[in-house]
């Protein structure tokens, strides 16, 4: 659900990154010790896009390891989600840490 235009000014920006960047990013997420499903109790703020690739337990799933988890699906919206829908993704955010003081 990207529009268009923000979809070639993501590309053009990945496409300008410098290789090792990339490749860094890449050896970074795959390292298996990522992987281990470890329950963090900190307050933890998860905003997803409503997608049908989203598996309809992931909220379930998600506070089995974040107990202390604020979790918001937006519609209309694609995986930029702060690019897309800035003013809603930072009024989340900054309730989100509002609540934390």
């Amino acid at each position: 659900k990207t529009p268009k235009p923000l979809q070639e000014d993501i590309l053009t920006k990945i496409m300008a990154a410098d290789e090792h960047v990339a490749s860094s990013a890449m050896e970074e997420v795959s390292r298996p010790e990522l992987s281990k499903e470890t329950v963090l109790t900190i307050p933890t703020l998860a905003v997803y896009a409503k997608t049908p690739e989203l598996p309809s337990d992931n909220e379930t799933y998600l506070r089995t390891l974040f107990p202390s988890l604020t979790y918001q699906e937006l519609d209309d919206t694609g995986h930029f989600i702060m690019m897309e829908q800035p003013v809603k993704f930072n009024s989340l955010l900054s309730g989100f840490i509002n609540n934390l003081k």
